[in-house]
């Protein structure tokens, strides 16, 4: 890092929480477009609710694959999270019907059942019916827990 002479060096920004927030996605949550890590929307979620980020976001690649899922759920489970936000669907719209509402149905149950005091958000930017009838299946099968 090059700096000026003259340049102060100053004490990092603390965060008011201890845990951080944990981002899973696509190239949108990446950050793919911004000019750098701290301009991604999921750095700026982080910053301004004071916790460190943990961006999992995969350009072009936010598949849902069963390892990925039990990664972020088992370390949810280890206390290493506080808050999950999952958006899901972006990167699998070629994909049948069926195997979208499977992954959905895995991530989002699997993700909350082991971490169920802890909360989650799923995003979804564009709308798909089928990805709607998992939301709605996961809500329902969530508050029957309750």
């Amino acid at each position: 890092i090059g700096l000026k002479a003259d340049a102060k060096i100053e004490k990092a920004h603390t965060y008011t929480i201890d845990k951080p927030i944990v981002f899973y996605g696509s190239s949108i949550t990446h950050g793919s477009n911004s000019i750098d890590a701290s301009h991604a929307w999921s750095s700026i979620v982080a910053y301004n609710l004071s916790m460190d980020c943990l961006n999992k976001g995969q350009a072009g690649s936010c598949m849902m694959e069963p390892a990925v899922v039990d990664y972020i759920a088992g370390k949810g489970r280890k206390n290493e999270w506080d808050i999950a936000v999952l958006e899901l669907g972006i990167n699998v719209l070629s994909w049948e019907r069926e195997k979208i509402r499977e992954r959905v149905s895995y991530a989002v149950k699997e993700i909350a059942t082991k971490n169920m005091l802890k909360k989650i958000f799923v995003v979804c930017f564009l709308f798909l019916r089928c990805l709607a009838e998992i939301y709605f299946e996961q809500i329902v099968f969530l508050l029957s827990f309750k």
